[in-house]
């Protein structure tokens, strides 16, 4: 999980808020206003750094700003080589986070729904989804999602709870195409309960969560690969495979962006890489 600027500001060492502000072009040390502050650093980051983290996740090199972006928005302080940002980064303890700002900057962008990113995937879908999708995550985490947290109002701190969730995944399938029909993902079983109630008294999710209970163990034939059908199941409750909506109705199943442990894991050498950055001067 990841902080406002805005909040966690008057904590920062000097250095950090030093480099904050000069990105920003915003006075923050003597504001007492917080709310104006986050609204006027989301708005600084709209014009000067959406574009560049586009370019930055499109791009195929390395960079700290993707690393941190696809693996829930923070890094390790040992992992960069040369702690230097070009980008409005906080610097607290062991570690370097993006800010929230930045997620509040992009939620609604049409470039994280069409590039199949988990949080722009968000906005497509229907309220009551995420609401069994979370009831689907707390159940089988045993990790509650905040209670005070209003699932239409804060989707992303859903997305951090999604993300940081403890799911694993026996194997990493690979898959041919990056967007499916729910037809070519459940073609044996779309006609048959739960999945034959979806749309007319149960959610996706809720359908995908009573499936996982009752018919978990059974084997099927998902992108030309016999697979477990716990295994596809799995996908969905970690976001890797998600449902997009448009006016409420299911359009389409896809693959999305952000990573998970288990994915990271496969490269050997993943957690060892080093990035290097350049101050933007």
């Amino acid at each position: 999980m990841t902080f406002y600027i805005s909040d966690i500001f008057p904590y920062l060492s000097k250095d950090c808020k030093k480099h904050l502000e000069i990105q920003l072009g915003i006075i923050m040390r003597d504001s007492s206003k917080s709310g104006n502050l986050k609204s006027h650093i989301i708005q600084k980051i709209k014009i000067t750094y959406v574009d560049k983290l586009k370019k930055i996740l499109m791009s195929p090199q390395n960079h700290v700003v993707k690393k941190m972006f696809l693996e829930g928005g923070f890094i390790e302080k040992t992992e960069v080589h040369y702690p230097i940002f070009d980008f409005p980064v906080i610097e607290l303890n062991d570690y370097y986070y993006l800010p929230l700002e930045l997620y509040e900057a992009i939620l609604k962008d049409d470039f994280f729904k069409e590039n199949r990113y988990i949080l722009g995937i968000l906005n497509t879908l229907p309220e009551k989804e995420i609401k069994y999708w979370k009831i689907w995550l707390e159940k089988e985490t045993n990790i509650a999602f905040e209670p005070s947290k209003n699932l239409s109002k804060n989707r992303i701190f859903f997305y951090f709870y999604l993300l940081l969730s403890p799911i694993s995944i026996r194997i990493i399938h690979q898959f041919s195409r990056d967007q499916f029909t729910i037809k070519e993902c459940f073609s044996t079983l779309i006609d048959k309960y739960p999945l034959n109630l979806f749309n007319e008294c149960f959610s996706f999710y809720q359908a995908l969560q009573k499936l996982y209970i009752d018919q978990g163990n059974s084997t099927i034939i998902f992108d030309n690969q016999k697979m477990k059908l716990n295994d596809l199941l799995l996908y969905f409750l970690c976001g890797k495979l998600m449902p997009i909506f448009k006016n409420q109705v299911l359009e389409s199943i896809v693959q999305t962006k952000e990573l998970r442990d288990i994915e990271i894991s496969r490269h050997n050498d993943s957690k060892s890489k080093v990035f290097e950055l350049n101050l933007k001067k």
